[in-house]
């Protein structure tokens, strides 16, 4: 493993920068941006559905 260029935070070999650092979800391998998205899109939804019960 090497560390992002920029943060510090673990990346797969080879990749310089996290894919949050460098600002694209489907950069490199590491799979940070996407996980982000992700769980703030669960969050959302759940957001969503709490509003719809009242």
């Amino acid at each position: 493993m090497s560390c992002c260029g920029s943060c510090g935070i673990e990346v797969p070999d080879g990749q310089r920068f996290c894919s949050m650092c460098y600002g694209d979800p489907y950069y490199g391998k590491d799979g940070y941006y996407l996980s982000e998205l992700e769980r703030e899109q669960e969050a959302l939804q759940a957001y969503v559905e709490e509003e719809l019960k009242r």
